[in-house]
């Protein structure tokens, strides 16, 4: 029981951070976004993917799957057990994200900014629909 709770928490705190993000993504999609906007959408999808892990961790560790400790592994299994679409995709944001946090240029930052605009946004959505269904 412990852990369904533990999924169901790092549930709302993600539906939290998607909220946020949605924000900003409805912000970037009306207007060409100031330098710090697109810091701070970059800090809110940073904070979303890391909430996204957790809980595809949490809710496979309540079916069994246990031991996961990388974001890759994490996706692996949650598109395995349907929870994600675009494994792909999702394994390609890693990448993506793995790459800004090590460089902090206007180019990279500019080519995440479009990114989580035009299809992570999309993927955290689908992710946040699963999840609805089977709570």
């Amino acid at each position: 029981m412990k852990q369904a709770a533990s999924w169901k928490k790092s549930f709302k705190d993600y539906k939290k951070a998607l909220a946020v993000l949605k924000n900003d993504v409805e912000r970037a999609e009306t207007r060409k976004l100031s330098n710090n906007e697109k810091k701070g959408t970059i800090q809110d999808f940073d904070q979303t993917i890391g909430l996204a892990w957790d809980l595809m961790k949490d809710y496979l560790a309540d079916h069994g799957i246990i031991g996961i400790n990388e974001s890759g592994e994490a996706v692996r299994y949650a598109f395995k057990n349907n929870l994600i679409e675009d494994k792909q995709v999702w394994m390609d944001m890693i990448k993506e994200h793995k790459l800004v946090s090590q460089e902090t240029d206007g180019k990279t930052a500019d080519e995440l900014l479009a990114s989580i605009v035009n299809s992570y946004y999309s993927l955290f959505s689908v992710l946040e629909e699963r999840m609805e269904e089977l709570g």
